[in-house]
Order: structure tokens, then C-alpha cells, then sequence
């Protein structure tokens, strides 16, 4: 018998990672280091959960580097791809129903107010068509994209570890593009 697990994506900014703000000096080796650790903080270690699910680091994509590492030997991640648009686009498409055409543009052009009215259609039309599921999945999805400005992140909202898959936005503030880290990591229940 397998192991239950569902995947979590963190949204970090290098901002946060030293108390000066972004440090140029930091390479990618760096960034795993510390995105591996902020799950820890963040998700909470194997040691502190006792008899809980076990908390394991997958993947980390980096803007700035626009590259990827994974980090475990036994689980693939869903969501951390080769480059950080890949990585965007699969958030995207998969936890904010939002469709591979719309998601391009987006990532194209940053135009969020573009995204939200495309969605926004969508889900008055999955309404009309009492497709209510689906427009309950769109919904979500519109409703973490202000406070983010992505599709797929959550922010102001209790990370947990049970659930589906989903993604936090944790970063403390929210900065200019070019800095920004998702890690992915497994929570899993044996």
C-alpha cells in the first residue's frame, strides 16, 4: 500500500531571506537552502508533528536564476517545472482552472486585470450551464489573485496540511517581479 500524500507550493521573495533585503550574492544553492528550511518553518518539521504527516522538500524554481532543482530521490513534484514560466503556467492551469490560452497571455504581458476578466466569463458562464462544480473551482481561483497577483496562490489564508494540493503565497511584502522562489514540497500520511 502506497503513501497518501497531497503537494504544497510556497510563493517566497529573496527579500525576505536576509534582514537587508535582496543580497545579489546569493546563488541557487543558497535559495534551496533557505526555501527548504522556510518549509520547515512554515509547514512545520517532522519532529514537531508526532504521529503527523512527514514534511518533504520536492522542487524549488528560482525567477531570478530561472532554473529549477528537485530535492527528492522519491516523489516528483506536480507543480515545480523546468523554468519559472513552466512552474507559473502549471500552478495556473492546475489550481486555478485557469486555460493554457489565457494562462499564455498572462504570462506574456502580467496583465492581471485581463486574467480576471477572462475567469470572471468563465465562471458566469459555468453558472448558466449549472456546472457549478467548475464554477466553484473558478471562484477559488479568483480569489486568490488580488492578494497575490498570481493564478494559483493563496495569500491571507491558514496553511494546512491536510486537504487537496494548493498553493500559499507567504512572502512578507509584496515586491517587484524578478526575486520570487516557489518550493514544493509533499506532505505525506503513512
Amino acid at each position: 500500500m502506497g503513501i497518501y500524500h497531497t503537494n504544497k507550493c510556497l510563493l517566497l521573495d529573496e527579500q525576505d531571506f536576509s534582514p537587508g533585503g535582496f543580497d545579489p550574492k546569493l546563488n541557487l544553492d543558497d535559495l534551496v537552502e533557505y526555501a527548504s528550511a522556510q518549509v520547515g518553518v512554515l509547514a512545520g518539521t517532522d519532529d514537531e508533528m508526532d504521529g503527523g504527516p512527514l514534511i518533504e522538500v520536492l522542487g524549488i524554481v528560482s525567477e531570478r536564476f530561472n532554473a529549477f532543482r528537485l530535492e527528492s530521490d522519491d516523489y516528483g513534484p506536480s507543480f515545480v517545472q523546468e523554468s519559472w514560466r513552466a512552474t507559473l503556467h502549471k500552478v495556473g492551469t492546475c489550481l486555478a482552472n485557469v486555460d493554457a490560452d489565457t494562462m499564455n497571455l498572462f504570462l506574456d504581458t502580467g496583465d492581471i486585470d485581463t486574467l480576471e476578466e477572462a475567469q470572471k466569463a468563465r465562471l458566469f458562464e459555468a453558472v448558466e450551464a449549472e456546472r457549478y462544480y467548475v464554477a466553484e473551482e473558478l471562484l477559488d481561483g479568483l480569489k486568490g489573485l488580488a492578494g497575490s497577483g498570481l493564478p494559483g496562490f493563496v495569500s491571507d489564508m491558514e496553511m494546512t496540511c491536510g486537504g487537496d494540493d494548493a498553493a500559499y503565497d507567504v512572502r512578507q511584502g509584496k515586491y517587484a517581479p524578478g526575486t520570487r522562489v516557489i518550493v514544493e514540497y509533499a506532505v505525506l500520511w503513512p
